[in-house]
């Protein structure tokens, strides 16, 4: 421990030399000697302060302890609670997906029973005037015949005469 020494004899003398009187001297030496002294901290000052910033020091630790304690009970709650919120949010996703999907199949089903059902109308529609058409090219191909076996007869007949008519002239 460093000790201020301050000699109050010398300085007494040492103003008396330079002019001072008894009383003024010790007056002067008096002031310096308690401004000195109130302003030297001692040892126990110095271990009031240590203790106070130990204090200080386990009171912080203390509270970054609790408070780290409370933010990471604050972000488990929290990522906690994203996870049940996103689990929901996905069983909510999967359901409406669900939906979806069997609104679509259905769409589908229900479209292609009425594309099948046009398709068989159209068909039968096809058949109907096909077989209509090919009465009538049958109606007409008979009817030509009938023609061309009457053109043919009648050129049979022509042929004959003319055969005949020659058989005679010649």
């Amino acid at each position: 421990m460093t000790t201020l020494l301050f000699d109050t004899h010398k300085a007494f003398k040492a103003l008396q030399e330079a002019g001072f009187d008894d009383a003024q001297a010790e007056a002067v030496v008096v002031t310096i000697g308690t401004a000195l002294i109130g302003n030297v901290a001692t040892k126990q000052d110095l271990m009031g302060v240590q203790n106070e910033v130990q204090t200080l020091g386990n009171d912080l630790r203390s509270e970054i302890q609790t408070q780290d304690s409370d933010l990471r009970s604050e972000i488990q709650a929290q990522g906690n609670a994203l996870r049940s919120e996103m689990q929901a949010m996905g069983s909510d996703l999967r359901s409406e997906i669900q939906t979806q999907g069997n609104d679509l199949r259905s769409e589908m089903q229900a479209m292609g029973n009425d594309l099948r059902s046009e398709i068989q109308t159209q068909g039968s529609d096809l058949r109907s005037e096909i077989q209509t058409q090919g009465s009538g090219l049958r109606s007409e191909m008979q009817a030509m015949e009938l023609r061309m076996t009457l053109r043919m007869g009648g050129l049979i007949v022509a042929g004959v005469g003319l055969i005949v008519a020659l058989d005679k002239f010649l």
